[in-house]
C-alpha cells in the first residue's frame, strides 16, 4: 500500500472541505490500495501489481522450517536440508522427492551435496550418493586443465593419471603439454582427444603404458617436420669406420642446416642415384654438424665394407617431437616398451622414438626397452610419418591388431621393424635398415611396401597379403633372403638383389607366391621352391644368379616364360567339367571334352584341335596293333601315323585321324611282313590327299596283310 498524502487542517470553513476530503483519500485508498492474500471476488488487489520495494530486497529472512518457507540464496547453494519433515535416508524408502527418472528407471533424488542419491534400478543394486557415481571416472578439467590447445595442461593431465581412476577426455578438445604426459597402467576415455606435445627433442624417458583404451586418441608433435631436399653431383662427401657404425658425411651445402641439432635424429628414405644407394634409408642419429656445409651421420646398416654409391639427390627429414627413452614400460607384466597401448583407436602424427640400444656394440645405456610401440589385443594403430630407432629388439609389434602405418622409417634394431601376429592385419610402406629382418608376420596379413637392407626381407609364417619388395644385401653367401614363406599365400613384386634366396617358398603345408614384375640378380638361388609349394614368377627378369631356379620334393615354379617346372609330379589332373573353356588370346588351354572324353587344346587364337583319345588318338603306342593312329604338330608341321589292314587286291582308300590344313610332304607304308613291303606302295593315279590316302596292292597278293604308315604334311 503507498503512502497517502493528506491536507493540512486549519480553522476555519475551509478546514471542514480539506477535512471531508483526506477522509475521502483514505477511504478510498483503503478499499483500491488493499494487500490481499486471499482477493475477495470483483475487489482490486494491489498484490496484483509489481511490489516496489524501492529497489530493495528483502532480509532478515530465516532459515526455512517448511514446505512453504521462502527460501535465501544460502539456502539453495547449501541443499535444502532444513524442512520439519526430513527427507529419507537411501534405501529407506519411496517418499525421495524425485528429480528425475531417466528412460532406464533410475531415479536422481535430491539431498545435500554428498547424498544426492542414484538406483541403477536393476537387480541387487545399491543406492549410493551421486558424488560417489561421479568420481568414478575424473577427467583433466577436474585438475585445472583448459583444453584449449594453448595451456599447459600436462600437470593437470598428470595429476588426473595419478589417481589411477578412468581418465575421460573431453570431446574433440586438444590439450596441449609440456612433456610426455605419465601414463602409468592409464585407462582411457579418448573423445577424439588430441595431446599435443610441444616440439624439442626429451631424453631420458621410461615408457609409459594405456591399458585400456576407449574411443579415439592422438598423441602427437605440435612442430612442423623440418625436410632438407639436397641435391648434386655426388652428396656422399666421406664414409668411415666399420658393420654396424658407418660414419657418414652428407653435403648440405644445396640447402642449409637451420633446425638441426647434434644428438637428434633425421630420416632418410627418398634417395636417388647409381650405386648401392639404398644403404642411406633409415633412422640415423646427427653426431656433427657444419653449418650450411655438411651433416655427419651414425649409419649402423650392417655392411661389412661401405657399398659403392653415387647419390644425387636425397631428402633429409628432422620430426618437429623426438621421445629418446632409456627404460622400458614393464609394470603389470607389459611388454618392455617406450609405447604400449591395448584397445581403442590411438593415432601417432610427427614423432620419433627412440631407444637407447647401440646396434654398433650390443649393449644399452639403461634398461633398454625392448619394443618402440606394442599394439595389444584389439588395437587399431594410425600414424602418418613414424620414425623408430635403436630398440633391443623390435620397432613395432602388434598382436591381433589392425596398424594403417602410412610412412615409417626404421633404423638400428636388433631383429625386426615391424612383427605381427595372431591374426594382426598392417598396411603401409616401411623403410628398413640395421636389423635382423623387415617385416615378419605370422598368422597375419601385411599390405604394403617393404625397402630394405637387411638380411630378410619379408618373413611370413601362415601369412598372407600383397608384399611388395625393394631389397639390397651385402653378401650372398650369408643366410639371407627377399622372401621367405612358410605355408603362407602372398603377391607382390620383386626387386631383390644379393641375397642368398631372393625368393624361397617352403613347408610341408605348402606356401604360394605370385610375384609380379620380378627382378631377382646377383643371388645364389633366384626363386626356391620345395616341400609343395608353388611360385609363379610372372614374366620377371632374373640376372647373376648362380642358379635360377630350384624345385624338389614337390615344388613348382613357372619360370619366366611361363613354363611349368614341377619336381616329382605324379601326373596331371584334367577335369572335364572345364570342357570348352573362353579363349585367352596367347594363351593355349588344355581340357577335357565332357561327351568324347577327348583331350583337346584351345589355342589363343579361338582353333580347337583333337590332341588324344581313348580309341584312336595317341601321341605314344606300339604300332603293332591294327586301328592304332596318331598325329601330333612340330612347329607348323602335322605328323601322322597308324597301323591299318589291307583286304582287297584292288584300290583301297585309307583316311587320315587329322585333316591336314594345306598338303602332304610325304607318305610311306610299310608292311608288317617285310615279304610284302613291295606289295603296298601307293597308287600312283590316285595321288595323296589331305584326308587320306588310296593303296592298290598287287592282284597276286591275297588275304589280309596289315601295315604302317606315316605321313607329314602342314
Amino acid at each position: 500500500m503507498s503512502k497517502i498524502s493528506l491536507d493540512d487542517i486549519v480553522s476555519g470553513f475551509k478546514s471542514v472541505t480539506k477535512l471531508i476530503t483526506n477522509f475521502d483519500k483514505i477511504e478510498d485508498d483503503l478499499n483500491n490500495k488493499v494487500l490481499y492474500r486471499d482477493n475477495p471476488e470483483g475487489e482490486p488487489n494491489q498484490m496484483q501489481n509489481d511490489l516496489d520495494m524501492n529497489s530493495q530486497r528483502l532480509k532478515n529472512l530465516p532459515a526455512p522450517t517448511s514446505n512453504t518457507d521462502a527460501a535465501r540464496l544460502l539456502d539453495v547453494q547449501a541443499g535444502i536440508t532444513t524442512t520439519d519433515t526430513i527427507l529419507p535416508t537411501p534405501n529407506t524408502g519411496t517418499d525421495d522427492q524425485a528429480l528425475s527418472v531417466d528412460a532406464g528407471g533410475n531415479t536422481f533424488v535430491l539431498r545435500d551435496g554428498d547424498v544426492l542419491s542414484f538406483d541403477q534400478n536393476a537387480a541387487s543394486s545399491t543406492r549410493r550418493t551421486i558424488g560417489a557415481k561421479l568420481r568414478e571416472t575424473v577427467s583433466p578439467e577436474d585438475f585445472g586443465a583448459a583444453g584449449d590447445n594453448s595451456t599447459d595442461d600436462l600437470a593437470a593431465i598428470n595429476a588426473a593419471l595419478a589417481t589411477g581412476k578412468t581418465v575421460e577426455f573431453g570431446s574433440g578438445k586438444t590439450y596441449r603439454v609440456s612433456g610426455l604426459p605419465s601414463f602409468a597402467d592409464a585407462h582411457i576415455v579418448g573423445n577424439a582427444a588430441v595431446i599435443d606435445i610441444d616440439t624439442g627433442l626429451y631424453t631420458g624417458l621410461t615408457g609409459v603404458s594405456i591399458k585400456s583404451l576407449v574411443g579415439e586418441f592422438t598423441i602427437q608433435g605440435t612442430g612442423a617436420t623440418e625436410s632438407k631436399s639436397i641435391s648434386g653431383g655426388s652428396l656422399i662427401t666421406s664414409a668411415t669406420g666399420a658393420t654396424k657404425n658407418w660414419s657418414v658425411t652428407i653435403d648440405m651445402s644445396s640447402d642449409d642446416t637451420a633446425n638441426l641439432n647434434v644428438g637428434e635424429f633425421v630420416s632418410i628414405w627418398t634417395v636417388s642415384g647409381t650405386g648401392d644407394y639404398e644403404y642411406m634409408r633409415g633412422c640415423w642419429e646427427i653426431t656433427a654438424i657444419v653449418p650450411n656445409v655438411s651433416i655427419t651421420i651414425k649409419n649402423t646398416s650392417d655392411a661389412a665394407a661401405w657399398p659403392t654409391m653415387t647419390i644425387t639427390s636425397m631428402t633429409v627429414v628432422r620430426t618437429g617431437l623426438q621421445l629418446q627413452f632409456d627404460d622400458g614400460y614393464t609394470a603389470s607384466g607389459d611388454k618392455n616398451s617406450c609405447f604400449y597401448i591395448e584397445g581403442g583407436d590411438i593415432t601417432f602424427g610427427n614423432i620419433a622414438i627412440i631407444g637407447d640400444y647401440n646396434h654398433t656394440t650390443g649393449v644399452s645405456v639403461g634398461s633398454s626397452p625392448f619394443y618402440g610401440i606394442v599394439c595389444g589385443k584389439n588395437t587399431v594403430f594410425t600414424s602418418t610419418l613414424l620414425y623408430v630407432a635403436n630398440m633391443n629388439l623390435s620397432a613395432v609389434i602388434a598382436d591381433a591388431s589392425t596398424l594403417d602405418l602410412g610412412t615409417v622409417v626404421i633404423g638400428g634394431c636388433q631383429f625386426d621393424g615391424l612383427s605381427l601376429a595372431e591374426n594382426s592385419y598392417a598396411s603401409g610402406s616401411v623403410y628398413v635398415a640395421g636389423g635382423g629382418r623387415g617385416v615378419l608376420a605370422t598368422d597375419s596379413t601385411f599390405v604394403g611396401d617393404i625397402y630394405c637392407t637387411n638380411a630378410r626381407v619379408f618373413w611370413g609364417l601362415r601369412a598372407q597379403g600383397s608384399v611388395n619388395v625393394i631389397a639390397k644385401y651385402h653378401d650372398n653367401t650369408l643366410s639371407s633372403e627377399g622372401y621367405y614363406l612358410e605355408s603362407s599365400v602372398i603377391k607382390g613384386a620383386a626387386n631383390v638383389d644379393g641375397y642368398q634366396y631372393g625368393v624361397r617358398a617352403l613347408s610341408a603345408s605348402s606356401a604360394t607366391i605370385i610375384v609380379i614384375g620380378t627382378d631377382v640378380k646377383n643371388c645364389v638361388t633366384g626363386f626356391s621352391s620345395i616341400e609343395g609349394s608353388f611360385i609363379d614368377t610372372a614374366g620377371g627378369t632374373t640376372s647373376g644368379n648362380t642358379v635360377d631356379f630350384v624345385y624338389n620334393t614337390a615344388g613348382s615354379i613357372v619360370d619366366l616364360s611361363g613354363v611349368l617346372l614341377a619336381a616329382e609330379a605324379g601326373g596331371v589332373l584334367i577335369d572335364e567339367t572345364a570342357s570348352n573353356p573362353s579363349t585367352v588370346t596367347d594363351v593355349t588351354q588344355l581340357y577335357s571334352n565332357d561327351s568324347t572324353y577327348e583331350l583337346m587344346a584351345k589355342f589363343g587364337s579361338g582353333v580347337t584341335k583333337v590332341v588324344a583319345n581313348d580309341t584312336a588318338d595317341s601321341l605314344t603306342g606300339d604300332m603293332a596293333t591294327p586301328g592304332t593312329v596318331g598325329h601330333a604338330y612340330v612347329g607348323p608341321l602335322l605328323i601322322q601315323w597308324g597301323t591299318e589292314t589291307s583286304t582287297l587286291d584292288t584300290a583301297e582308300t585309307f583316311s587320315f585321324s587329322e585333316t591336314f590344313p594345306n598338303g602332304v610332304f610325304s607318305l610311306q607304308t610299310q608292311a608288317i611282313k617285310d615279304d610284302f613291303y613291295a606289295a603296298l606302295s601307293p597308287q600312283t593315279t590316285a595321288p595323296v590327299t589331305t584326308t587320306g590316302f588310296t593303296l592298290n596292292r598287287w592282284d597276286s597278293i591275297t588275304g589280309s596283310v596289315n601295315f604302317t604308315y606315316i605321313a607329314i604334311g602342314y
